[in-house]
C-alpha cells in the first residue's frame, strides 16, 4: 500500500504503543524508538534499489565499437574493392599493349624476312653478273691477243654466263 495516493488518509492521533488496551498484561510491550516506526509493526517501503546500468553501458559501448567495426571494415572492402579494379583495367591495358607489340615484332619478322630474301636474291643477281662481267672482260683481253681459238673460248663462256 502506498502512503502517496489519495486513498490513503493519515489518522489524527495515533495510539500509544504501551496501553493496556492495546496489549494485555504478562505480554510483551513494545516501545516506540525515537522518531521510528514502532518495534514489530511493519516499516515503511524500503528504498528503491539502485539499478545498476554496468550491463547496459558495457553493452552499447560493446554496439559502438560493433559498429565502428563494420564501417571501418566496409570502408576497407570498398578501397580493396576500387583499388582491384583499377589493378584490373591496368593489367588489361599491358596485356593489349603486349598483343600489339607482338603484333608489331611479327610484322617486323615478316618484313626483315622479306629483305631478307631480296637480299639474297640480289646476292645471287650480283654473283651471276660478276661471272658474266668477268668473262667478258676474258673475251676482250683475249681479242686483244691473236689467238682466235682462245677467242672463241671465251666468248662461249661469256653466252653461258650472260645467258
Amino acid at each position: 500500500m502506498t502512503q502517496s495516493g489519495p486513498d490513503w488518509q493519515q489518522p489524527s492521533a495515533q495510539p500509544a504503543n504501551t496501553g493496556e488496551a492495546q496489549f494485555p498484561s504478562g505480554y510483551f510491550q513494545p516501545t516506540t524508538p525515537a522518531g521510528g516506526t514502532p518495534v514489530g509493526q511493519p516499516g515503511g517501503a524500503p528504498a528503491p534499489r539502485m539499478v545498476k546500468r554496468t550491463p547496459v553501458v558495457v553493452l552499447a559501448v560493446l554496439v559502438g565499437v560493433l559498429v565502428l567495426t563494420t564501417g571501418l571494415f566496409t570502408t576497407l572492402f570498398l578501397v580493396a574493392r576500387g583499388n582491384h579494379n583499377e589493378a584490373s583495367e591496368r593489367l588489361a591495358a599491358v596485356e593489349k599493349s603486349i598483343e600489339d607489340t607482338n603484333g608489331q615484332i611479327q610484322s617486323a619478322k615478316s618484313s626483315l624476312d622479306d629483305v631478307e630474301r631480296a637480299h639474297d636474291d640480289l646476292e645471287s643477281q650480283n654473283s651471276t653478273l660478276h661471272r658474266c662481267a668477268d668473262s667478258a672482260k676474258a673475251a676482250i683481253l683475249a681479242a686483244q691477243g691473236a689467238d682466235q681459238a682462245a677467242v672463241q673460248t671465251q666468248v662461249g663462256r661469256m653466252y653461258d654466263n650472260c645467258g
